[in-house]
């Protein structure tokens, strides 16, 4: 029951917010920023926070990345899809690896979880490394 709501809640606020905001990340930025040039994440929103990591497709294109989104919830991080270069592009924006503990695949395409394995080895290798993820998604 859980993973269903969590798949809900997440899959809500997706379409709440578009899936971009205007903290929309840029695989050229570098960290995503607030106003007074810290790490947007250094900062704890009172809300949510919606970040477009890649909104490419199953087709490589330059300067685009592969479907990842990453929701916020005050302290709480969870990804949605894991596309290819995802991890980097957290790395490029702010946001390690490790610091995910949640997650959910939309669906089983390679365009959508096709950098999983990334970003799962890299959660377990950072200085503080992430200890559980919680998956949620389709089963195969």
């Amino acid at each position: 029951m859980t993973r269903k709501l969590l798949f809900f809640v997440l899959l809500i606020v997706m379409v709440i917010s578009g899936c971009g905001t205007k903290e929309s990340a840029s695989a050229d930025k570098k960290p995503l920023e607030n106003k007074n040039g810290s790490s947007a994440f250094e900062t704890v929103p009172a809300g949510f926070r919606v970040v477009t990591v890649g909104s490419g497709n199953p087709k490589t294109e330059v300067g685009r990345r592969a479907p990842s989104t990453l929701v916020q919830f005050k302290d709480k991080y969870f990804l949605v899809d894991s596309g290819e270069n995802t991890t980097s592009t957290l790395l490029k924006i702010g946001l390690p690896a490790e610091k995910i503990t949640n997650m959910l695949f939309t669906h089983q395409h390679v365009d959508h979880n096709g950098g999983f394995w990334n970003f799962f080895i890299d959660g377990w290798q950072g200085p503080t490394g992430r200890r559980s993820l919680n998956l949620v998604g389709p089963q195969v």
